[in-house]
């Protein structure tokens, strides 16, 4: 229905009071039904509004610029109408008189007013009057008396344009954006009312009859307008040539907006209604034609808004017909519908290099499937999920034309997203490298490393110290990650086998840096994640070098320190003093990474260290005296904040024992048991004890109580060594010994640390007996001797002699030992006539030993003092059937190299004899190294490992001869050939676990010479210098199980067995072990991995005078070979361990006595043992081997033994 509004209210005289002119009785607001508008609503909204509007104006029309704001407006050709209605506003006159009329929205087209120049009439909708008047209708109402100015202003012409609206805004005050202007200069608000059946053209407010023409939509177009209580509908018209998938998104929303997409009658097909001010979107599949977009406020609030249009023609339904992308470099985006009636989506893209592709289908509503083909069309990959999972391919594509098909599972309809992403390979090479950039955050990239690229290069920047890391992932084969710095070389790897992800972790200072992935085997995708996060500037209040130590001062009680290391700060160092002695202790702790700990003293040198694994709490206790010391905290890997914790208390322990034998405490004659409880230490580091006894005597010592290592050694009267006990760590320590009339010492000493200690003395007199006889006559007969029997007995001064007669029956392995001495004795054997066969004049207090192969026949046994001492002793004779190849003294026999390696290749008889060296280089001769030398095996190509102290590897006579670990990088603190010991390029250390295995000139232990002297006697060159090794081609291998002390004991021993594993592992074909060891089943089991692997174990005897070899070469029944000392004459040397009487042991014999070979510092120098007989064997074996390479672990030990010379 039509509703005339008459101007009753005396606010209205801007409108004509046409009304008047009428019988009240035609009025039709007197004739309202309830669902009608009530006059009084109408009235009061209108009469506010228009006071409101008559307000805005007569502002508007008092600035001075208000002509050409109206300028701006209207086309103006009449400028008196304009300066008249400016002078009537300024005074509030408002005489133009249109008239209005509230008509429904569905009469007015979805629009809130339209102006009728034929009519003179605004047309408003009752909407209105049901919202705020100062906004919806006031500003309506306003644009449409704007259309009424249009009119007077342009002489009866149209401005271009929605001039109406513009008017509003500008009186309003509203600001506009040249977007928005340029919407209102372009918008052709014109159309057609039917009144009654009359059409009346119009301006309109905002329908579709006012949309912005946007024209043919293809590809993307934007828009930003705002709606709201004064803008309810903003209309967009658009048309679609062909079938196209469209979409829409509007954004940037301030409060509630809602969107429509309409058909071209206006009728809504879909909508986006979210709530608050999140983004709307449509998304659907459209024929050809024409259709509206409206975007309205919810609830009036006011929005500015962009809208974003996008329409894309179908995809072809063919190869020839598909959807031609064109070059495919990043990512592309289509929607797009397959089913019934569209069975084949095709589209083709082109890559201009080799690339990776990826693709993804999604937002499907029934199941589909893709398909990836080459320029044939042929599948290359699939994707066929069930149901409406997205699908997806990845794959590395060479630069070429490519098509993509979508197609429906079965009879299914669905529309859908294609995302197709191609992204260029990375570089092949640090030139061509990726250039990422700066990089800051997370970056991420996918690429593919394999045959056919085998190299992937990124660089990037950092700006400042950063916190790095990488990820390497989604792998479906092997592949490995480098970090490089900006000259590529390498600082930290990640090389994990399988498709394991690989990471680094690091601090790095500002700078260019490298990213390197490649294949370990097989190709890959992969995916790779970057991130650099600035490290907050680190306050580093320790100095980094002794001269700019933290300076802690007196050291007296607790202290404590916050500090960090890393990979910027390697190292942190603090100095204190103690005025007297004192127990310290340090302990580093809240540790985010590996970090260790040093004590120094006054010029650097290492006290004590702290190296645990892991983030694990370090710790050191110390007893110190006096003086200046220095801390040094230091990363093992990683970056990590740190707590340090140092206390100092002061300590007076007690001295009640002398410190040297002059000051000795005098016990005076010991007959009965007596304690002592005391104190030794790093500041007190020997107790002395003297004792008298007035006749022989069984004499006892026990030192227990330990809190750390402690040792105890019985002394003569002139400090000469008669015993020692020399347990491990705070184990108690014994000895026991019959001793003669006289004076001795004891001296109480720590290995290491600090310890109280309880030391017990005992002597009780002894009777002497002689139950053997004194001649040859009265000699104690023992009988037919097999297998052993045992005698106690005495000899001195009062009886000088004691003989024991026995036969054997059989060829014998015969055996003596003599020990429990107490003075010096020696024995002798003796054939049935008297006459001597063997003997042993070992001096001191050490036991003697007689080894020997008897015939059928009677022998005598004579035991006697040496000069004026007394002893008791006790006597072990031992006999058991002879083998004729086999000696329980010297095992097989003398080495022969010629002989073995003959056998190697082939030949039955030894090389033929050369010329001898001669001169320091005896041993050599001895075994008959040069001959094989003449035929040309020298060791090449032979890996030795050297399980020992260490080496020398810059000697003059080793350096070329030193094996290098080629999968390492040295420094660079990575594992590199992944195993398990990280920068081990000459081997490793297994008393520090680290790889400092070189041992330095100047070393200032004898015992640290050790390994070097091995190593010389096996691999040094043949230059005419200094000494030749047996297998001088050959390579050693520097395993270095800790430091050796003067005494020739280990001081901070590692793991032999991981040792020997580790050798095996990294290529060692003979191991030598100068080395006794502690038994265990780790140790067995490694010498059987080596066994089992063909790699040779070659053992030192032992150097005790026994019977049969030590640890491990016992083990030389099953595993290697065992290794006895002989001089330059054959002769077994006396302090050589003998072969035993088990056969099944491969022992051998080589020389070991003053032996001349390498030692630190270019230098050389003589050693004996059987540790320098082992080496001449495992020269030996590494010229087998030279000579042929696929000898066994059985075949190797075979030919040792069996061509050995028989010196028995």
């Amino acid at each position: 229905m039509n509703t005339l509004y008459s101007n009753t209210n005396e606010h209205l005289p801007f409108l004509n009071p046409l009304t008047n002119q009428l019988d009240p009785l035609q009025n039709p607001l007197q004739n309202l039904s309830k669902p009608q508008l009530v006059q009084s609503q109408i009235s009061d909204s209108l009469a506010i509004a228009l006071d409101f509007i008559e307000s805005k104006l007569q502002e508007f029309a008092q600035a001075p610029n208000a002509y050409e704001k109206l300028n701006f407006v209207f086309d103006i050709k009449n400028a008196s109408a304009v300066n008249t209605r400016l002078a009537d506003w300024q005074n509030k006159v408002f005489t133009d008189r249109p008239d209005i009329l509230f008509l429904s929205d569905a009469e007015l087209q979805g629009a809130f007013g339209a102006y009728s120049a034929e009519r003179n009439t605004i047309y408003l909708s009752e909407t209105l009057t049901q919202q705020d008047p100062l906004t919806g209708l006031a500003k309506v109402l306003l644009e449409e008396y704007g259309h009424t100015l249009d009119q007077q202003f342009n002489s009866g012409g149209d401005t271009p344009g929605d001039e109406g609206e513009l008017l509003s805004q500008i009186v309003l005050g509203t600001a506009i954006s040249d977007q928005e202007l340029a919407r209102l200069r372009g918008e052709d608000d014109r159309g057609t009312l039917n009144l009654d059946g009359v059409d009346v053209a119009v301006e309109f407010d905002n329908t579709i009859g006012t949309a912005v023409n946007v024209g043919t939509l293809s590809g993307n177009r934007t828009y930003s307008g705002s709606v709201g209580s004064t803008d309810l509908n903003d209309y967009y018209r658009f048309t679609l040539g062909s079938a196209s998938n469209f979409s829409l998104n509007l954004s940037g929303l301030s409060a509630d907006a809602d969107v429509e997409l309409l058909n071209s009658s206006g009728v809504a097909i879909a909508s986006s209604l979210n709530s608050g001010s999140s983004s709307e979107s449509i998304s659907s599949h459209l024929t050809a034609g024409n259709y509206y977009v409206r975007v309205y406020p919810y609830n009036s609030t006011t929005t500015s808004y962009n809208l974003s249009l996008t329409a894309s023609a179908d995809a072809g339904n063919s190869l020839t017909l598909a959807r031609n992308i064109g070059t495919l470099s990043g990512t592309r985006t289509f929607n797009d519908f397959v089913g019934s009636t569209d069975t084949n989506d095709y589209y083709r893209f082109t890559l201009g290099s080799a690339s990776n592709f990826s693709l993804n289908l999604s937002g499907l509503s029934a199941d589909a499937d893709v398909e990836l083909l080459n320029s044939s069309g042929v599948a290359i990959a699939s994707s066929a999920l069930s149901g409406t999972t997205s699908e997806s391919i990845n794959s590395h594509l060479a630069a070429g034309n490519y098509y993509v098909r979508v197609y429906p599972y079965g009879s299914a309809n669905t529309s859908y997203n294609l995302n197709l992403t191609a992204s260029a390979d990375a570089g092949n090479s640090l030139t061509l490298a990726r250039n990422i950039g700066t990089l800051s955050g997370t970056r991420t990239f996918n690429d593919f490393v394999g045959s056919t690229d085998t190299n992937d290069y990124y660089r990037f920047t950092l700006g400042s110290a950063s916190n790095f890391s990488l990820n390497l992932s989604n792998l479906s084969a092997d592949a490995d990650v480098v970090l490089l710095n900006s000259s590529g070389a390498t600082i930290q790897s990640s090389a994990l086998a399988g498709t394991a992800s690989e990471n680094i972790s690091r601090q790095l200072t500002a700078g260019n840096y490298y990213i390197r992935v490649y294949p370990y085997s097989g190709n890959t995708n992969y995916t790779l994640a970057l991130s650099a996060t600035a490290i907050p500037t680190i306050v580093d209040g320790a100095g980094n070098t002794l001269a700019t130590a933290r300076n802690i001062g007196n050291l007296s009680s607790s202290r404590s320190f916050q500090d960090f290391v890393g990979s910027i700060d390697t190292n942190d160092y603090y100095r204190f003093a103690l005025t007297q002695s004192s127990n310290f202790s340090l302990a580093l702790n809240g540790l985010s990474a590996d970090a260790d700990v040093q004590l120094l003293n006054s010029t650097g040198g290492v006290i004590v260290s702290s190296a645990a694994s892991g983030s694990s709490a370090e710790s050191i206790n110390r007893q110190l005296t006096a003086g200046t010391y220095y801390v040094r905290v230091y990363p093992y890997s990683g970056n990590t904040n740190y707590n340090l914790t140092l206390a100092a208390t002061a300590v007076s322990q007690p001295d009640g024992a002398g410190n040297t034998l002059a000051t000795a405490r005098n016990i005076g004659t010991l007959s009965s048991s007596q304690s002592f409880q005391d104190f030794v230490g790093t500041i007190d580091t020997n107790d002395y004890y003297r004792f008298n006894l007035t006749q022989t005597s069984n004499f006892n010592l026990l030192l227990n109580g330990l809190s750390a290592d402690a040792d105890v050694q019985l002394l003569n009267s002139t400090g000469g060594l008669i015993q020692g006990s020399y347990g491990e760590y705070s184990l108690s320590e014994s000895i026991t010994r019959t001793l003669n009339a006289g004076t001795y010492y004891i001296r109480v000493y720590p290995y290491t640390s600090s310890t109280n200690y309880n030391l017990t003395l005992s002597a009780t007199a002894v009777t002497s007996t002689d139950g053997a006889g004194n001649t040859l006559a009265t000699a104690r007969n023992i009988g037919t001797l097999t297998g052993s029997r045992t005698f106690q007995d005495f000899v001195g001064s009062s009886d000088t002699n004691d003989y024991y007669r026995f036969n054997v029956t059989q060829n014998s392995n015969f055996n003596l030992a003599l020990s429990g001495l107490s003075a010096d004795a020696d024995v002798q054997l003796l054939n049935s006539s008297g006459q001597t066969i063997a003997s042993s004049v070992a001096s001191g207090l050490g036991s003697e030993l007689i080894t020997r192969t008897l015939g059928v026949g009677t022998y005598y046994v004579r035991v006697y003092p040496f000069s004026t001492g007394n002893t008791n002793y006790q006597l072990v004779l031992t006999a058991s059937a002879a083998s004729s190849d086999f000696s329980p003294t010297y095992g097989y026999g003398l080495v022969n190299a010629a002989a073995a390696v003959a056998r190697a290749i082939g030949q039955t008889t030894p090389f033929a004899n050369v010329a001898d060296l001669g001169g320091n280089n005896w041993g050599n001769d001895l075994v008959n190294s040069p001959e094989v030398w003449a035929r040309g095996y020298t060791g090449q190509g032979v890996v030795v490992a050297v399980i020992d102290s260490g080496v020398d590897i810059n000697h003059s006579d080793l350096r070329n001869n030193i094996w290098r670990n080629t999968g390492e990088i040295a420094g660079n603190g990575i594992d590199d050939d992944r195993n398990g010991y990280i920068d081990d390029v000459n081997g490793w250390n297994f008393g520090q676990n680290q790889n400092n295995n070189n041992v330095l000139p100047g070393t200032t232990s004898r015992g640290q010479t050790h390994g070097t002297h091995v190593a010389g006697t096996i691999a040094a060159s043949n230059n005419g210098v200094g000494i030749t090794g047996v297998a001088h081609q050959s390579r050693i291998m520097a395993i270095r199980m800790g430091d050796v002390n003067d005494q020739g004991r280990f001081t901070n021993a590692g793991s032999l067995a991981a040792a020997i594993r580790y050798a095996v592992d990294n290529g060692a074909n003979v191991i030598n072990m100068s080395l006794g060891w502690t038994d265990s089943t780790e140790l067995r089991d490694a010498l059987a991995y080596a066994a089992s692997r063909n790699v040779i174990t070659v053992s030192a005897a032992g150097n005790s005078s026994l019977a049969s070899p030590g640890t491990p070469a016992y083990y030389a029944t099953q595993y290697g070979l065992s290794v006895g000392a002989i001089d330059i004459n054959r002769n077994i040397a006396d302090f050589s361990n003998r072969a035993g009487t088990n056969n099944a042991i491969q022992h051998i014999v080589a020389p070991g006595v003053q032996i001349y070979s390498t030692i630190p510092g270019n230098s050389y120098g003589f050693s004996s043992g059987t540790s320098m007989a082992a080496p001449h064997v495992a020269g030996v074996v590494a010229l087998m081997l030279s000579a042929n390479r696929n000898l066994t672990h059985a075949q190797v030990r075979s030919i040792l033994t069996d061509s050995s010379v028989r010196l028995f």
